[in-house]
């Protein structure tokens, strides 16, 4: 019984790593998208026709909604790794 516990604690130490793995490709792709629409906004040209300027509105509205996705979804790997991290803590305890 001891071993399929131990072996269950390792699985969940595996578990955790790779939801750290996903939750830092999702930090790095925040920040991507973070820099993306940047440098977008300081090309932006105040000289821009109605369309270019609804364009470049659009444009910005996705990247801001990529981002705001992003951090939801970072969030949610916030989460799950507390938790996970909580349930590996209270399983080393018993």
């Amino acid at each position: 019984m001891n071993g399929e516990h131990d072996e269950q604690i390792q699985e969940m130490r595996r578990h955790l790593d790779e939801m750290k793995s996903q939750k830092t490709m999702l930090d790095i792709a925040l920040m991507e998208l973070s820099k993306a629409l940047e440098e977008r906004l300081r090309a932006a040209n105040p000289t821009l026709t109605v369309d270019e300027a609804d364009a470049n509105r659009e444009e910005k509205e996705f990247y801001e909604a990529q981002i705001q996705e992003r951090i939801r979804e970072r969030e949610a790997f916030v989460v799950a790794i507390t938790n996970l991290e909580n349930q590996l803590r209270e399983n080393a305890e018993h």
